[in-house]
C-alpha cells in the first residue's frame, strides 16, 4: 500500500511539474538579401546567435513576450532550421530572406493571488 501511495505521489509531481513548463514555436526573419546564399548565411548566423544567447539575451532577441516567466528557464531547444524565401519586392526586383524557425521552452512563475 505504501509503494502505491509513492507512486500516485510522484505521478502528482510530474504532473504539476510538466504543467508549469511551456514550448512554443518562433519564426524570426532576417533582413532581404540580393542571393539565396546570402539569406542563407544570414539565417545560419541568427540561429547560432539566438542558440549562445543566456535566457535574458533570449527575451530580447526573440521580443516576444511570454507573460510572467521564471528567471533563467527561457531557452531553445535543440533542432532549430533555416529556410529562404524569395519575395518580390514593389520595384520588381527579387529579394530573399533567411527564415529561422526554433522550439523555446520556459516555464512560468506560480502566481498565489
Amino acid at each position: 500500500m505504501k509503494t502505491l501511495s509513492k507512486l500516485i505521489a510522484a505521478s502528482l509531481l510530474i504532473v504539476s511539474v510538466s504543467a508549469s513548463a511551456f514550448t512554443t514555436s518562433e519564426t524570426i526573419e532576417t533582413p532581404v538579401a540580393a542571393t539565396k546564399a546570402a539569406a542563407y548565411e544570414q539565417g545560419v548566423s541568427k540561429l547560432s546567435s539566438l542558440q549562445g544567447s543566456t535566457p535574458g539575451q533570449l527575451n530580447y532577441r526573440l521580443g516576444t513576450y511570454y507573460g510572467d516567466i521564471k528567471e533563467d528557464t527561457l531557452r531553445i531547444n535543440d533542432g532549430g532550421f533555416v529556410t529562404v524565401q524569395e519575395r518580390a519586392m514593389t520595384d520588381g526586383s527579387i529579394g530573399y530572406v533567411g527564415i529561422v524557425n526554433v522550439d523555446v521552452s520556459f516555464e512560468r512563475n506560480e502566481n498565489d493571488r
